[in-house]
């Protein structure tokens, strides 16, 4: 299983987000369009993303000063810094990841947590059996997860598409989404 690590992303121009420290195994990192080695004392900059095979780690050291270890197999995404918060973003959905925060911090989001280190050393685990699991507790306590068994018909697409699209969430989504990739996965759960 590969390791990913999105670092960053934001309309404008590109920032340095860190510098990578430690490189075992062979990572390597894609900017724009073409995929590069990643070695020691890289620029870590917006929209960059580092990936790393099974068994090997990138260390990237963050402009803020806090530290993120990424041990593969597993994804780690650097989201858009908001305005209002100091704090850096990840997103783990999968993998190792060991955070030496210094304040102002390190905001670290997986399923089903959501973690603020604010000073100190933290160590998290995400997996895809995580989604499993989820999926499992949903079905447990009897909670449909289609969204017609809660009334919605493909009529009622376009005004969820709509919703979805002005929602605050989807101008810092690490993955660019059209319109037509929300329908597409409303079409999937419907």
């Amino acid at each position: 299983m590969l390791a990913l690590l999105l670092v960053m992303f934001a309309a404008g121009a590109r920032a340095e987000t860190g510098i990578v420290t430690l490189v075992e195994g062979s990572p390597r990192l894609l900017r724009g369009a073409t995929w590069y080695k990643l070695v020691a004392a890289t620029r870590v900059e917006e929209a960059d993303i580092v990936e790393a095979p099974d068994r090997a780690q990138a260390q990237i050291e963050l402009a803020a000063g806090s530290v993120a270890n990424l041990v593969g197999a597993g994804k780690l995404h650097f989201v858009p810094r908001q305005a209002k918060s100091p704090l850096p973003l990840l997103n783990m959905p999968a993998g190792w990841l060991k955070v030496v925060a210094k304040a102002p911090g390190v905001r670290v989001r997986t399923l089903p947590f959501d973690l603020v280190i604010v000073e100190g050393i933290a160590v998290v685990r995400a997996d895809g059996a995580t989604i499993e699991f989820l999926a499992n507790f949903l079905k447990i306590l009897g909670l449909d997860t289609r969204l017609r068994e809660h009334g919605v018909r493909t009529e009622h697409l376009d005004q969820l598409v709509e919703q979805a699209w002005d929602d605050p969430c989807h101008k810092t989504n690490a993955v660019p989404v059209t319109r037509e990739d929300l329908r597409q996965l409303y079409l999937e759960v419907l």
